[in-house]
């Protein structure tokens, strides 16, 4: 079911993969912001942290091995308020999917993505959210 109002971040240091992502995500879910440098992150949570992040996990030309999308992964994950993270990486293998989903991931995406795969993968993730608050309101 589409949500109109969630926020959606693509953290991606590719603008076409990132433009490309975020056309497709905007007719569904409205509010897509893109990031091409992790390092600009910080100052964009001061203005709210988004419900889905679609996190790249290599930034810096010549890297493949994920570390620097898996500290991402970690700071977001260490957020009050964490967001859902969907990696999404042109170098996959899964010892790589495997340890971005032990550090919370909800899923792992390969580039180039199927457009139908990534949709559902954000209305999943945005489910979950959903359901976790209910279950915390539900609670207090």
């Amino acid at each position: 079911m589409p949500d109109s109002s969630a926020r959606i971040l693509i953290l991606d240091d590719d603008p076409d993969v990132a433009c490309a992502a975020q056309m497709l995500l905007r007719r569904r879910h409205g509010a897509v912001t893109t990031l091409g440098d992790p390092a600009r992150l910080a100052s964009m949570l001061e203005a709210g942290v988004p419900d889905v992040v679609l996190l790249d996990l290599n930034f810096t030309p010549g890297r493949i091995d994920g570390a620097e999308g898996l500290a991402v992964l970690d700071r977001l994950r260490a957020l009050p308020t964490a967001p859902a993270v969907i990696v999404l990486t042109a170098y996959a293998d899964v010892p790589l999917a495997v340890e971005a989903l032990k550090r919370g991931a909800g899923d792992f995406i390969t580039k180039p993505w199927d457009n139908a795969r990534l949709l559902a993968a954000v209305d999943a993730a945005l489910a979950r959210r959903s359901a976790n608050a209910a279950s915390v309101d539900a609670n207090l």
